[in-house]
Protein backbone atom coordinates (compact mmCIF):
# COMPACT_ATOMS: atom_id res chain seq x y z
CA UNK A 1 0.00 0.00 0.00
CA UNK A 2 1.32 3.41 -0.83
CA UNK A 3 1.41 6.43 1.03
CA UNK A 4 -1.06 9.22 -0.20
CA UNK A 5 0.61 12.33 -1.73
CA UNK A 6 1.83 14.62 0.14
CA UNK A 7 1.69 17.17 -3.17
CA UNK A 8 -0.63 20.29 -2.78
CA UNK A 9 -4.17 20.31 -4.16
CA UNK A 10 -3.95 21.49 -8.07
CA UNK A 11 0.04 20.06 -8.82
CA UNK A 12 -0.48 18.33 -12.24
CA UNK A 13 0.10 14.67 -12.83
CA UNK A 14 3.61 14.42 -13.78
CA UNK A 15 4.31 17.68 -12.80
CA UNK A 16 6.99 19.39 -10.61
CA UNK A 17 6.24 17.14 -7.58
CA UNK A 18 6.36 14.01 -9.35
CA UNK A 19 8.91 11.03 -7.76
CA UNK A 20 12.45 11.57 -9.46
CA UNK A 21 11.08 14.55 -11.61
CA UNK A 22 13.32 17.79 -11.72
CA UNK A 23 13.29 20.97 -13.28
CA UNK A 24 16.03 21.64 -15.43
CA UNK A 25 18.04 24.50 -13.54
CA UNK A 26 22.14 25.87 -13.86
CA UNK A 27 21.84 24.32 -10.17
CA UNK A 28 23.96 21.21 -9.07
CA UNK A 29 22.46 19.26 -6.21
CA UNK A 30 25.30 16.50 -7.15
CA UNK A 31 28.35 17.01 -3.89
CA UNK A 32 31.45 17.36 -5.38
CA UNK A 33 30.63 18.44 -9.07
CA UNK A 34 31.22 22.12 -9.73
CA UNK A 35 27.80 24.27 -9.68
CA UNK A 36 27.34 28.26 -10.56
CA UNK A 37 26.10 29.83 -7.37
CA UNK A 38 22.16 28.98 -7.45
CA UNK A 39 20.02 32.42 -8.74
CA UNK A 40 17.02 32.90 -6.78
CA UNK A 41 14.77 32.49 -9.37
CA UNK A 42 15.65 28.70 -9.70
CA UNK A 43 15.21 28.03 -6.72
CA UNK A 44 11.54 27.13 -6.65
CA UNK A 45 12.17 24.10 -9.05
CA UNK A 46 15.70 22.89 -7.40
CA UNK A 47 13.51 22.47 -3.77
CA UNK A 48 11.42 18.90 -4.19
CA UNK A 49 9.15 18.65 -1.47
CA UNK A 50 10.89 16.87 1.29
CA UNK A 51 13.99 16.84 0.00
CA UNK A 52 16.44 18.84 2.20
CA UNK A 53 19.15 21.04 0.55
CA UNK A 54 22.31 22.71 1.90
CA UNK A 55 22.90 26.39 0.67
CA UNK A 56 27.18 26.33 0.38
CA UNK A 57 29.89 29.09 1.58
CA UNK A 58 29.99 29.60 -2.41
CA UNK A 59 26.65 29.76 -2.76
CA UNK A 60 26.23 26.70 -4.37
CA UNK A 61 22.97 23.82 -3.62
CA UNK A 62 24.28 20.45 -2.69
CA UNK A 63 22.34 17.69 -1.27
CA UNK A 64 21.90 17.28 2.55
CA UNK A 65 23.25 13.53 2.76
CA UNK A 66 21.80 11.92 6.03
CA UNK A 67 19.31 14.70 6.63
CA UNK A 68 15.62 14.06 6.97
CA UNK A 69 12.81 16.50 6.55
CA UNK A 70 10.13 16.66 9.34
CA UNK A 71 6.30 16.07 8.99
CA UNK A 72 4.70 19.48 9.20
CA UNK A 73 0.99 19.09 10.42
CA UNK A 74 -1.55 21.96 11.97
CA UNK A 75 1.23 24.19 11.46
CA UNK A 76 3.42 22.64 13.97
CA UNK A 77 7.06 20.45 13.46
CA UNK A 78 7.32 17.35 14.55
CA UNK A 79 11.14 17.69 15.36
CA UNK A 80 12.70 19.97 17.45
CA UNK A 81 15.46 20.18 15.32
CA UNK A 82 14.15 22.34 12.85
CA UNK A 83 12.53 26.00 12.73
CA UNK A 84 9.59 26.93 10.14
CA UNK A 85 10.92 30.27 8.07
CA UNK A 86 8.53 33.18 9.22
CA UNK A 87 9.02 36.88 7.49
CA UNK A 88 6.07 37.74 5.65
CA UNK A 89 6.25 36.37 2.24
CA UNK A 90 3.09 35.28 1.75
CA UNK A 91 1.06 37.31 -0.86
CA UNK A 92 -2.02 36.01 1.73
CA UNK A 93 -4.08 39.01 2.70
CA UNK A 94 -4.18 39.45 6.19
CA UNK A 95 -1.84 36.73 7.52
CA UNK A 96 1.72 36.55 7.82
CA UNK A 97 2.69 33.03 8.84
CA UNK A 98 4.70 30.58 8.04
CA UNK A 99 2.21 28.67 5.56
CA UNK A 100 2.46 29.78 1.98
CA UNK A 101 -0.84 29.38 -0.21
CA UNK A 102 -0.26 26.35 -2.89
CA UNK A 103 0.17 28.67 -5.49
CA UNK A 104 2.91 30.53 -4.20
CA UNK A 105 6.79 29.29 -5.01
CA UNK A 106 10.29 29.88 -4.14
CA UNK A 107 10.71 33.25 -5.25
CA UNK A 108 11.73 36.79 -4.89
CA UNK A 109 12.50 38.06 -1.31
CA UNK A 110 12.22 34.23 0.33
CA UNK A 111 14.46 33.01 -2.51
CA UNK A 112 16.84 35.44 -1.67
CA UNK A 113 16.62 35.28 2.06
CA UNK A 114 17.15 31.42 1.92
CA UNK A 115 20.38 31.91 -0.58
CA UNK A 116 21.77 34.65 1.78
CA UNK A 117 21.60 32.11 5.25
CA UNK A 118 23.94 29.80 5.37
CA UNK A 119 21.91 26.41 5.91
CA UNK A 120 20.29 22.88 5.25
CA UNK A 121 16.30 24.14 4.55
CA UNK A 122 13.51 21.98 2.76
CA UNK A 123 10.07 22.55 1.54
CA UNK A 124 7.31 21.03 3.22
CA UNK A 125 3.92 20.15 2.76
CA UNK A 126 1.67 21.89 5.28
CA UNK A 127 -0.69 19.25 6.20
CA UNK A 128 -4.36 20.03 7.57
CA UNK A 129 -5.33 19.47 11.38
CA UNK A 130 -8.35 17.64 10.95
CA UNK A 131 -10.75 19.00 13.23
CA UNK A 132 -13.43 16.90 15.85
CA UNK A 133 -15.82 15.81 13.93
CA UNK A 134 -13.46 14.48 10.91
CA UNK A 135 -13.51 11.12 10.06
CA UNK A 136 -9.94 9.57 10.36
CA UNK A 137 -10.04 7.30 7.01
CA UNK A 138 -10.70 10.57 5.15
CA UNK A 139 -7.90 12.34 2.81
CA UNK A 140 -7.44 16.13 3.98
CA UNK A 141 -6.25 18.50 1.58
CA UNK A 142 -2.97 20.20 2.66
CA UNK A 143 -3.40 23.46 3.51
CA UNK A 144 -0.37 24.70 1.69
CA UNK A 145 3.39 24.64 2.56
CA UNK A 146 6.30 25.94 4.27
CA UNK A 147 10.14 25.85 4.44
CA UNK A 148 11.56 24.47 7.30
CA UNK A 149 15.38 25.80 8.53
CA UNK A 150 17.92 23.18 10.80
CA UNK A 151 18.25 24.68 13.82
CA UNK A 152 22.46 25.87 14.44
Amino acid sequence: MSAPSRAPAGTPEGGRFAPGQHAETDVSLSPGTAASPAAPEHLSSAMDFDHPIRVNTDGTLSDAPGMYAPSLDGGNLDSDEWELVTGGYTQQYGYNGPIMHSSEQIGGRLAEDILAELGVYVSLVANAEPDEDDDPDDYLEPEGWAIARLKD
